[in-house]
């Protein structure tokens, strides 16, 4: 539960107000108000805590955006359920344990489809390790363009924002900034009327971007913070698939 606390600079800290009748403690036994008369929104009355740091950007994962065939309905990157099928991404070169794009050789641990396998950007602070000239991403928007501001953190304590703008995985046309990573000329989504009823087909095509943004080439990267886009899961925002240092 303590993973459910205010980070610093949350905007629910000191937003809100003391509800009638709900006692003089938070969920976590702090005291409402706080000694500063402050009061948060939510179910924590603390100050604020350092905002975790996750050790790759596996363990952030917090989307199912890859469904297998067989199982369409396990998947979902927009509120009807849509994912990106398994099988269509391998055949388009996109697989377990790699995949080259560009020139760059992302990792991709997405083995098994079904499972978490993407971050829906959410201004998670991503642990990465290595120099280079750019950071690069594979991913793809849901409801229209979405862009964001993130930054680049180094170990001398130095940090840089960039950019970070993926098209549409439904588009047919890349945005300014994003290359085709794969084309896809189906994707699944549970069965309905409206695809195939027994398979969960959908014959819209989709696809992969991939985009990069720049680094200060003489400097090691000690993490990556990704914007922060949309709302839950299921909402327009961002989804990052791999990320590299190339």
């Amino acid at each position: 539960m303590a993973g459910y606390k205010l980070t610093t600079g949350s905007p629910a800290l000191g937003a809100g107000v003391v509800a009638a009748e709900a006692g003089g403690r938070d969920y976590f036994g702090a005291v409402v108000p706080r000694a500063d008369g402050k009061v948060n929104i939510g179910a924590d009355n603390g100050s604020g805590v350092a905002a975790k740091v996750y050790g790759s950007l596996r363990e952030a994962f917090n989307n199912v955006g890859i469904s297998n065939d067989l199982n369409p309905k396990a998947g979902g990157i927009s509120k009807s359920g849509r994912s990106f099928s398994g099988q269509a991404l391998e055949a388009a070169g996109i697989k377990y344990p790699s995949a080259t794009v560009g020139g760059v050789v992302f990792d991709w641990p997405q083995r098994y489809y079904g499972f978490p396998d993407n971050v829906k950007a959410a201004g998670q602070k991503i642990a990465v390790s290595g120099s280079g000239t750019k950071l690069a991403f594979l991913g793809a928007a849901t409801f229209g363009t979405q862009s964001g501001a993130g930054v680049v953190n180094y170990t001398d304590g130095t940090s840089s924002g960039f950019t970070l703008s993926f098209g549409d995985f439904w588009a047919a046309t890349a945005i300014p900034g994003n290359t085709q990573a794969a084309f896809m000329a189906y994707h699944n989504k549970p069965p309905t009327t409206y695809n195939n009823a027994a398979t969960g087909r959908d014959e819209q095509d989709v696809r992969l971007w991939s985009t990069s943004v720049a680094l200060d080439p003489g400097k090691t990267v000690a993490s990556v913070t990704l914007p922060d886009v949309g709302g839950p899961l299921a909402t327009a925002g961002i989804h990052v698939f791999a990320m590299e240092i190339a």
